[in-house]
């Protein structure tokens, strides 16, 4: 090939331990395009990527790969075209990889991206997709590099940068095996990614100058990744002479983040470098932890914390691979020296630790209660950078509240407290004193905790006065300071006396209204009345709300007295009100007038009406049917005195008599009245007038399969039938119904196109039918489908659509019943398109591609065209083409939940960018050490879009405790974003952790009342035994009624006991409470 001038044509190789020869210059011509093919049975890499959204990948390419640029001027093996490398294997498997093999492909990647930690770069396994010059990097690892020699490696210098090919190599048959092989494989693909990004090799030279090693392999602590450090226990990038001679020195930070690779930055830094620039961390329990990465060699990161007095202890960690790999047989894979320094409010240093003996750091100390800082970096050493986490163990200090209320005079003895909430509680303590006169002295008068930061008392505060103050009691049982005292004194006004307005005197009601004055300070009533002539207490209603009371049951004839007291909201009572007199002698009732049903009803629930009798107390209503013989045919004998109507069940149609008594509170009834005859005939029903199908232009040609039919109503129509044929057929009722209760009618299932005629008809209440409507004649032409226009997704300025799951919508001039989709892929290499998704039967105009076929970055074709129910399509829309290129996902900021929390299914917020598909967030509960993983792909957003929100559902509802929580987004492409910094909550749920009740409104109705007594039932069995001491009617018209005997008869199995009707009013006043107060739970 030949050579491009002005760019130095130079590859590097790392050689594997076993060869250690140079190899020749190779040169090729910029622009050769990359092109990979995959093995058939490639076996799945597990997907890694240390920082997602980086401007910058190096992508750890283990699955095989066909590259079409050729070395021809350095291969060894007499071929030429394209270099296979293939598949990581150690097993001599390629269609999978065993456990074995993906553990050393877990370790490599973990390797490797330690060594790029400090800068803006994701080292992954996921395949990028696209490789262009200051972006990505690929390194092809495999084999044994036969066709170059069999070296460790193999890179272009500069290709990261300077128009040549974005692929590097890892032979990783020849850089080690079994506990070094993964080692191997990340140092030689970093030393490869570094040449490409301008790097040479570091080289020994003695003291003449004279070269020794072409590749510095490193101390045994120690060694350099542009050299050859293989048995080093860490390797690093390093200061230190080149390949060009002992005074080229080589900063290999410099040259990575220098002008030549322009994307290669530093990654910005975690924390505050200085006391005063101090990053604050909340310490929410017990349990420190926090991580970051020493980026430079002067970078140090302080965070200051606070502290309650004790012995806190932190240990600094690099990456430890010991650990996560489970194997003690290979390095911790840090490449970080670490130095850990506790330091007090002043920033005086009180401990620190740099173990000769040990990469990682520990500290402790006893320390008073205070402001404290941790200062993280490492030994100074060039290139000793990485990533670290620190955890330890503090003694979080509960704040101090401010109380807040009560204040001042208070007339509500249900005393109500409050104070500010604050931070690193579990519980909060109340003091209540009571003032003593005697002693001038505070007397301790109540104590409790509470979760909450109100408290309302469970009992009345004795007229007096109060002071109170609260504090905060955290984890490990530490207690803050106690508030500021809030001073309070209660004092509940003494009630007035009522005084009784009626009844006085002589009265003819069995059923009296008793009435009285509202006094000032009155909360609740005494009511008292007892027969003078027995010496009886007749009524004793106490707590009573109002001023007027009606007693529920009579009293007989006789001398009464009643009076009233009142009380206030303590209990205290006024004086009895003045005593009154009162005598009832109610008469016997006359005979009441029957004033309906009127002689003639079209109504089967006839109303009875009559004037109301002064002295009744209850009425009796008798019915017989004339029409049917049948006595009896409704008897009710409970009806109200205070009732002027009864509206009965329903009424068969015929001929009735009707008789109505009153009763006196002493059961003396009155005489019947006369007897009220009336007829309940329920006229045919009138005819209706049909008056549709028809279209919106006020014709009978229907566009629609599925017409509406439409009526004028009919006279006393209960429900209508409707009858349609098909004329064009001959197919007779079509559709005939007779359950239709409204005045129109939509065909349920599709009609065929033709001519129709329909009628329909009324039916009343008696199922007496009138006579059919006119007829009606309509025809059904379903419209030829129009060519619909795709309208989106809509094209973003670069040309693409950044979503893989986009929305195709289309229009169209009239609407159509029904659409399909068709998606096309669209060959890269070829052109030529295969079908991707053919959907049917749509309604909408628009479709969304669903999460199970999002698609793939490349060019898509979409088609629609609409069609009828009877199978009329219109012509394909024109093509509509989509190319989809879907951005990495942003990292979220958190915004919430924080602090302390009386809710165990808290809302979680944090930053929204539209790149986002869905979510996952992680809660660690510190105190269990349990995690939670959530896969968020519903949840809610902000009106500017900016903001995402999760509410916990019920069934994921958190225990009390202290979490720490993460969240990262996935874009369309199932591709994950970086995990968001940590944030942090503690719950403090009031209540114990028991799951709360099911609240009431979300019951089935008949699953609550299901059991309870029916009230009509009970009430008319109880009628029927009260003793009426009256005969009944002397000459009735039809047939003389028996002895009173009730129309419905109750069971013995369902006669409500007392117990069950005291359990029906519970349930009822439960229900009623929890209408006007939804928040309310049913108490277990």
């Amino acid at each position: 090939m030949a050579s491009h001038s002005g760019i130095r044509q130079v590859f590097q190789v790392l050689f594997s331990r076993a060869s250690q020869r140079r190899r020749s210059v190779a040169v090729r011509s910029r622009g050769f395009e990359d092109l990979e093919t995959r093995f058939v049975l490639a076996p799945v890499v597990p997907a890694f990527s240390s920082l997602p959204g980086a401007p910058v990948t190096v992508y750890l390419d283990f699955d095989g790969h066909t590259e079409s640029q050729d070395w021809p001027a350095a291969r060894s093996d007499g071929q030429s075209g394209a270099i296979v490398t293939p598949v990581f294997d150690i097993d001599n498997d390629q269609t999978t990889f065993s456990a074995a093999e993906l553990d050393v492909i877990k370790e490599s990647y973990l390797r490797t991206a330690e060594d790029f930690a400090p800068f803006r770069v994701n080292v992954t396994t996921v395949d990028p997709g696209s490789y262009n010059d200051f972006e990505t990097m690929r390194v092809s690892i495999g084999g044994n590099g036969s066709w170059i020699g069999s070296p460790g490696g193999i890179a272009w210098l500069g290709s990261f940068n300077n128009g040549l090919v974005n692929t590097c190599y890892v032979f990783s048959d020849n850089v080690g095996f079994g506990a070094s092989q993964a080692k191997g494989i990340a140092m030689a693909a970093s030393h490869e990614v570094g040449h490409t990004m301008n790097l040479l090799h570091h080289s020994i030279y003695d003291s003449n100058g004279n070269q020794t090693s072409a590749y510095d392999p490193g101390r045994p602590d120690l060694g350099p990744i542009m050299g050859a450090p293989y048995g080093s226990e860490r390797e690093t990038w390093a200061s230190a002479p080149d390949s060009n001679g002992p005074n080229s020195i080589q900063d290999d930070l410099a040259v990575l983040t220098g002008a030549s690779n322009r994307t290669v930055k530093f990654r910005a830094d975690d924390y505050g470098n200085t006391v005063a620039q101090a990053t604050p961390y909340q310490v929410t329990s017990s349990n420190l932890q926090l991580s970051g990465i020493i980026s430079q060699n002067n970078d140090v990161d302080i965070v200051r914390f606070e502290t309650d007095a004790g012995n806190i202890a932190f240990t600094m960690t690099g990456l430890n691979l010991k650990t996560i790999m489970g194997n003690n047989n290979i390095t911790f894979g840090t490449n970080l020296d670490a130095v850990l320094s506790l330091l007090d409010s002043s920033g005086n240093v009180i401990a620190t630790s740099n173990p000769t003996n040990s990469l990682f750091a520990s500290v402790s100390a006893t320390v008073p209660q205070g402001i404290y800082y941790l200062a993280m970096s490492s030994t100074g050493q060039y290139g000793a950078l990485g990533q670290y986490t620190v955890t330890g163990n503090v003694f979080p200090l509960p704040a101090v509240p401010v109380m807040l209320a009560p204040t001042g005079v208070s007339s509500d003895p249900l005393t109500f407290f409050s104070w500010t909430i604050a931070s690193n509680v579990v519980e909060y303590e109340l003091q209540v004193d009571r003032y003593d006169a005697v002693t001038d002295t505070w007397i301790s008068f109540f104590n409790t905790k509470t979760a909450n930061n109100t408290y309302t008392s469970q009992f009345q505060y004795p007229e007096q006065s109060y002071r109170a103050r609260v504090r905060t009691i955290g984890i490990n049982n530490t207690i803050s300071a106690w508030s500021n005292y809030v001073t309070f004194s209660v004092d509940v006004p003494s009630p007035g006396t009522p005084a009784m307005i009626r009844p006085i005197g002589e009265i003819g009601l069995s059923l009296p209204t008793f009435e009285w004055t509202k006094p000032a300070n009155a909360a609740s009533y005494e009511l008292l009345v007892n027969n003078v002539d027995t010496g009886e207490r007749v009524i004793y209603k106490t707590n009573y709300i109002g001023t007027s009371y009606v007693h529920f049951t009579p009293l007989r004839d006789g001398n009464y007295t009643a009076e009233v007291r009142a009380s206030n909201a303590i209990g205290e009572f006024s004086s009895w009100s003045r005593r009154v007199d009162f005598t009832i002698k109610a008469p016997i009732p006359t005979a009441p007038v029957l004033k309906s049903p009127s002689v003639l009803t079209p109504n089967q629930n006839p109303r009875f009406t009559w004037d109301l009798i002064e002295s009744a107390a209850y009425y009796d209503l008798w019915v017989n049917n004339k029409t049917t013989g049948k006595t009896q045919y409704l008897r009710k004998t409970d009806i109200s005195g205070s009732a002027s109507f009864y509206d009965p069940p329903f009424f068969d149609q015929g001929v009735y008599v009707a008789w109505l008594r009153g009763v006196n509170g002493n059961d003396v009834a009155g005489p019947w009245s006369a007897p009220r005859t009336f007829t309940v005939d329920v006229p045919v029903p009138g005819t209706p007038e049909l008056t549709g199908p028809v279209n919106a232009d006020k014709t009978t040609l229907i566009t629609s399969l599925n017409p509406t039919f439409t009526w004028k109503p009919a006279a006393r129509a209960a429900r209508y039938e409707l009858w349609a044929n098909n004329t064009t057929t001959g197919q007779l009722q079509i559709i005939r119904r007779s359950d239709i209760t409204e005045t129109q009618f939509t065909s349920l299932a599709n009609l065929t196109q033709g001519s129709y005629r329909c009628w329909v008809r009324a039916i009343n209440s008696a199922n007496e039918v009138g006579p059919w409507s006119n007829v009606y004649t309509f025809t059904i032409d379903e419209p030829t489908p129009q060519m619909p226009v795709i309208t989106g997704p809509a094209i973003n300025p670069a040309g693409s659509v950044d979503n893989a799951n986009p929305t195709f919508t289309w229009s169209t001039s009239i609407n159509a019943p029904f659409y399909q989709f068709l998606l096309y892929e669209v060959n890269p290499k070829t052109g030529q398109m295969s079908i991707y998704i053919n959907q049917f039967g749509l309604t909408d105009k628009s479709y969304t591609i669903p999460f199970d076929k999002r698609l793939k970055e490349q060019t898509y074709v979409a088609r629609v065209r609409a069609y009828n129910v009877s199978g009329d399509y219109s012509n394909w829309s024109s093509d509509y083409r989509v190319r989809i290129d879907v951005p990495d996902p942003v990292t979220p900021l958190l915004r919430g939940p924080s602090g302390t929390l009386n809710d165990n299914t808290p809302l979680f917020v944090w930053t929204h960018d539209k790149s986002s598909f869905k979510y996952e967030l992680l809660i660690r509960d510190l105190e269990r050490n349990e995690n939670i993983v959530i896969q968020v792909s519903s949840f809610g957003l902000a009106p500017d879009g900016n903001l995402a929100n999760y509410l916990l559902p019920d069934d994921k509802a958190l225990r009390n405790s202290t979490y720490r929580y993460w969240v990262r987004a996935f874009n369309s492409m199932g591709q994950a974003g970086g995990w968001s910094t940590a944030g942090t909550f503690v719950i403090r749920v009031t209540a114990s952790e028991k799951a709360p009740a099911k609240p009431l409104e979300v019951l089935p109705q008949q699953q609550l009342l299901a059991a309870l007594p029916q009230r009509a039932a009970v009430a008319v069995e109880d009628s029927a035994v009260r003793p009426i001491t009256v005969s009944e009617p002397v000459e009735p018209p039809v047939a003389a009624p028996v002895k009173p005997v009730a129309v419905v008869v109750v069971p013995a199995t369902e006669t409500a006991a007392p117990a069950a009707q005291a359990l029906e009013q519970q349930l009822i006043d439960e229900a009623l409470w929890r209408i006007v107060n939804p928040a309310a739970m049913i108490q277990s």
